[in-house]
């Protein structure tokens, strides 16, 4: 018997370098390598495209963003034009909340993928995989397996419905307070619910956001799927003679405690700690916290040890973890089962990390299981690990680094895809595809 037709629908994918399209392009590469027929349904690729990879094997139809294309009706149109329209303050706060529940789902970034569109470019997969978010993926997922009638999964590469607290993150999944904020809450529970009505299966990113999806569907087999990490590359030591170099890439979350880390930097700048002793870049942030970059610039220019870079490619971040001195990294408060893909790069890149953090969650076991770092618990601890570390880069003396190399390898895209791969067979040849209502 062939290897079965698997369609992947994603809102991102290669060359698109946006972090949502690192797992489903990781998946869609280990399935064609192990003979699968991959088709992937995604949006067009606009915005920075620098990810440079493999796409051999893997057929891609790439869809524009439905925008005012997909809403019908005068008072929806005329929505849709103020939700777009350009304002330096952006749309209104009424604007945003009529939005949200009378425009289509994410109508803005969603890929326009009507039902007949994809009968007419391929045949009936053998099973769907929607991955979100976006999670107007999930209701493309939904209306093609009620239409061809072939097995139906979900990824949650975040939760969507929230029902445990502590793997809630702002930037993936708050919606505001008060009665609007518990409307919406309600609302997106009903969308959820409508779209995953159909699924014969679910994976989720870690190990809580599965915990979470089994209570959204408790009637299927949920499967945790963690992403994974590229194979470790030993470097040797960076030199003597030029300034420690501590290096963050990527987001800086409103549940990281970004402030002690500025207090640590004024605290060793008074202490005569200059640019030639240290430095400290971090690698195009992006943040949800208002006026955090902006306090950022600030420390930057007082103290002459913190440089703002901007974004890089995927490959010119592996680089740059790999040839700085300490990857830094911090811990998420109060919150469990939150792993970023910059953190898993990090693994394997050959360099300490230094985990800032008082938690004691995911991050913080396999930095101890892979032997890939060291955690402080404060500032007092921060900037005394720091001051230790500029003495030993002044002497010569590499930061003690004794990595795991079979634990790191355990992290592999290769053993997670796999993983994966193993859970939709098991879904396909279970054969059930449950009749449902839209």
């Amino acid at each position: 018997m062939s290897a079965p037709h698997i369609l992947i629908i994603c809102t991102a994918f290669p060359p698109a370098n946006a972090t949502g399209a690192r797992r489903p392009y990781m998946l869609a590469r280990h399935l064609v390598s192990k003979g699968h027929e991959v088709t992937v349904f995604t949006s067009s690729t606009d915005g920075d495209a620098s990810w440079e990879v493999d796409l051999h094997g893997i057929r891609i139809y790439r869809f524009d963003r439905g925008g005012p294309l997909d809403v019908r009706g005068p008072i929806r149109q005329w929505l849709a034009r103020r939700s777009l329209a350009k304002h330096p303050a952006g749309p209104s706060a009424f604007v945003r909340t009529l939005s949200f529940f009378l425009l289509p789902l994410e109508f803005i970034s969603a890929p326009l993928i009507r039902v007949r569109s994809a009968r007419e470019l391929i045949r009936a997969p053998d099973v769907i995989i929607a991955t979100g978010p976006g999670w107007s993926t999930f209701e493309v997922g939904h209306r093609l397996a009620k239409n061809w009638g072939c097995p139906y999964l979900v990824d949650y590469r975040d939760p969507w419905v929230v029902h445990f607290p502590e793997i809630a993150l702002r930037t993936t999944t708050w919606y505001g307070s008060g009665l609007i904020g518990s409307l919406k809450r309600a609302w997106i529970a009903r969308l959820e619910d409508r779209y995953t009505r159909l699924v014969n299966g679910a994976t989720a990113a870690t190990g809580p956001f599965a915990l979470n999806a089994s209570r959204s569907l408790p009637q299927v087999p949920v499967r945790t799927i963690m992403n994974g990490t590229d194979p470790f590359h030993q470097r040797p030591p960076i030199a003597s003679g030029s300034a420690l170099t501590l290096l963050h890439a990527g987001r800086l979350y409103h549940e990281q405690d970004w402030a002690t880390v500025m207090a640590v930097i004024d605290e060793l700048h008074a202490a005569g700690i200059g640019p030639h002793d240290l430095g400290v870049v971090l690698l195009g942030p992006t943040t949800e916290v208002p006026g955090l970059l902006a306090e950022m610039r600030k420390c930057a220019e007082r103290t002459g040890l913190l440089r703002i870079e901007d974004r890089v490619a995927p490959s010119e971040v592996r680089d740059r973890m790999e040839t700085t001195d300490l990857v830094l990294h911090l811990g998420f408060r109060g919150k469990k089962g939150i792993i970023p893909l910059k953190f898993l790069e990090a693994l394997s890149g050959g360099r300490p990390i230094l985990q800032f953090s008082n938690e004691r969650a995911e991050l913080e076991s396999m930095i101890e299981s892979t032997r890939t770092g060291v955690i402080v618990g404060s500032g007092s601890a921060l900037r005394q690990f720091i001051v230790d570390a500029i003495a030993l880069k002044r002497k010569g003396t590499p930061i003690p680094s004794d990595p795991d190399l079979i634990a790191i390898a355990d992290h592999g895209w290769s053993r997670s895809m796999e993983a994966w791969r193993q859970f939709i067979l098991e879904v396909i040849s279970k054969e059930k595809v449950p009749n449902g209502q839209d």
